[in-house]
């Protein structure tokens, strides 16, 4: 009875030895990264422009609008306070942590005086 049991115990030792040398660590230790990029398109509405980020993998979005304003939805509504030539730009950020990001101009028209002559 106890020869049958050591072998039982040691087929079993075997089995769970073997389970753990085919694992492997390094392949944890660095994920592959997730594909990610930093890419958006916009509409423009008199001072009202509608933001959409064409990456919906990343877990975090940054946008900077070039006039100090910052939003952290996927896809923002921003309104300019005037018209001009505004650097937007979209950071975003993947599941293992790499950023990436794009800068785009973006126009906004400049409002006429409505007044008249």
């Amino acid at each position: 009875m106890k020869q049958i049991t050591f072998k039982v115990l040691g087929l079993l030792l075997a089995s769970y030895m073997l389970s753990f040398s085919a694992c492997k660590p390094e392949d944890e230790a660095n994920p592959e990264p997730a594909d990610s990029s930093a890419e958006f398109s916009f509409v423009v509405d008199q001072l009202k422009s509608t933001f959409t980020a064409t990456d919906i993998s990343a877990s975090s979005y940054i946008w900077t609008f070039g006039d100090d304003d910052t939003s952290y939805q996927q896809d923002p509504i921003h309104y300019f306070d005037a018209g001009g030539n505004y650097d937007v730009t979209l950071t975003v950020t993947n599941t293992v942590g790499d950023k990436f990001a794009i800068t785009k101009t973006v126009t906004i028209p400049i409002q006429g005086g409505g007044g008249m002559d």
